[in-house]
């Protein structure tokens, strides 16, 4: 498990990414290829990329601001 002062960081930044993000935009994680797009607000994705980003934040932050397709 990752330690908790990365996770903040890592929320950190990604809530940045998503406030910075215009409605429809898209981020990709360079460092793995995965692609999301900012809808109704947060950011949707796959499957894999959502596991993926569970890896790096904690379960509140990803179940407040990420969708799965």
């Amino acid at each position: 498990m990752i330690e908790k002062w990365k996770l903040e960081i890592n929320e950190k930044w990604m809530g940045n990414i998503i406030q910075t993000l215009s409605e429809g935009g898209v981020w990709i994680w360079k460092d793995t290829g995965l692609i999301y797009k900012k809808k109704d607000g947060k950011l949707t994705c796959t499957k894999e990329a959502h596991k993926e980003m569970s890896e790096i934040v904690g379960k509140e932050f990803l179940d407040k601001n990420f969708n799965r397709e």
